[in-house]
C-alpha cells in the first residue's frame, strides 16, 4: 500500500482503544446490575454528541453529511450500542481483560473476509488463506484447547466476547463504507443512536430513575467513569475515521491496530489486574503473530 499514513491513525485507535478497554473492566467490576452497565453506555453517548456539537460549531459545520452517510452513521452507533453492552457485562461477569481482547482481535478474520467479499479487494490467495487457518489456530490455543465438552460449557463472558468479536467486524464494514464522512458527524449521529438506545433499555427495564441519582456514590462513580471514556471514545473514532480515509483496508488496519491493542492490554492485565499468563496464551499469542 502505497500510502502508508492510515498508519498513524491506526495506532492512535489502538492506544485509545487500550484505555477504554481498561476503563470497561473497571466499569463492569464497579457495577452490580447490568442496568448499571446501561447507564454508563448512555453517559457515553452523551458525551459524543456534546463533544461533536461543540467542536462543529466550532468550525462552523453542518451536523449533516450525506443521506448514506448519516444513516451509516446511525447504524455504527447503534451496533456500537450493543457492543458496549456486552463489552461491559463481560466484566460484570467477572471476565479476563487479556482473553476477552485475545478473542476480539481475531475480528481480523471475518474483516479479511469481508474485504474481498465487499469491497473486492485483492484475492485471499493461499497464504491468507492459510494466515486465516492459523489465527483459528491461536484463537484455539488461547482458549486452552478446548475439547468439545468444554466448549459447550465455556463461561457467559467468553460466548458474549465471541459474539463482540464478530460484531466488530460488522462495525468495521460500516466505518469503511463511509470513510469520507467528518469524524465529528459521526461523532454525533453515532453517539445519538448510543444514547437513545440505552435510554430505551433503561427505559424498559424500569431503571430511567437511577440517572439522575446523584445520592448514590457508585452512580457517582459511574458518571465520571463514563464521562472518561467517551471523552476517549470521541478519539478513538476519529482516528478510525482518519485511517479509512487515508486508504487502509480493514485487515491491514486491524491487523496493525489489533497486535499493538493485544500487546498493551496483555501487559496491563498481568502487572495491573493480576491476570494469569498461561503457557497456551503465550502459545497463542505468539502464533497470532506468526499469522
Amino acid at each position: 500500500m502505497a500510502n502508508k499514513s492510515w498508519m498513524g491513525g491506526t495506532f492512535g485507535e489502538a492506544a485509545t482503544k487500550t484505555v477504554c478497554k481498561v476503563l470497561t473492566k473497571v466499569v463492569g467490576q464497579t457495577s452490580k446490575a447490568f442496568h448499571q452497565v446501561v447507564l454508563v453506555n448512555l453517559i457515553v453517548g452523551l458525551v459524543q454528541v456534546v463533544c461533536s456539537l461543540i467542536v462543529l460549531k466550532k468550525k462552523r459545520l453542518s451536523i449533516f453529511g450525506t443521506r448514506s452517510q448519516v444513516l451509516g452513521a446511525c447504524a455504527f452507533g447503534v451496533s456500537a450500542c450493543i457492543y458496549g453492552f456486552l463489552a461491559f457485562t463481560v466484566f460484570l461477569c467477572g471476565g479476563e481483560i487479556t482473553l476477552n481482547t485475545f478473542i476480539i482481535t481475531l475480528t481480523i478474520v471475518p474483516c479479511a473476509v469481508l474485504d474481498r467479499v465487499i469491497f473486492r479487494d485483492k484475492k485471499l490467495g493461499i497464504r491468507k488463506c492459510c494466515a486465516l487457518a492459523i489465527f483459528f489456530l491461536a484463537g484455539y490455543f488461547i482458549l486452552g484447547l478446548p475439547s468439545f465438552a468444554e466448549v459447550v460449557k465455556f463461561p457467559l463472558w467468553i460466548w458474549l466476547s465471541l459474539i463482540s468479536m464478530l460484531l466488530l467486524a460488522i462495525n468495521e464494514v460500516i466505518s469503511r463504507s463511509i470513510k469520507d464522512i467528518e469524524p465529528m458527524v459521526k461523532n454525533f449521529w453515532g453517539g445519538l443512536a448510543t444514547f437513545v438506545g440505552s435510554l430505551l433499555v433503561l427505559i424498559f427495564l424500569g431503571k430511567a430513575d437511577t440517572l439522575f441519582d446523584f445520592h448514590s456514590e457508585l452512580v457517582k462513580k459511574l458518571w465520571i467513569l463514563g464521562v472518561i471514556g467517551g471523552l476517549f471514545i470521541v478519539v478513538m473514532w476519529i482516528c478510525k475515521v482518519r485511517g479509512y480515509s487515508s486508504g487502509a483496508t480493514m485487515a491491514a488496519k486491524r491487523l496493525l491496530m489489533d497486535s499493538s491493542y493485544l500487546t498493551m492490554v496483555a501487559v496491563i492485565g498481568v502487572w495491573q489486574f493480576g491476570e494469569s499468563m498461561t503457557r497456551w496464551k503465550v502459545v497463542g499469542v505468539l502464533t497470532y503473530f506468526g499469522a
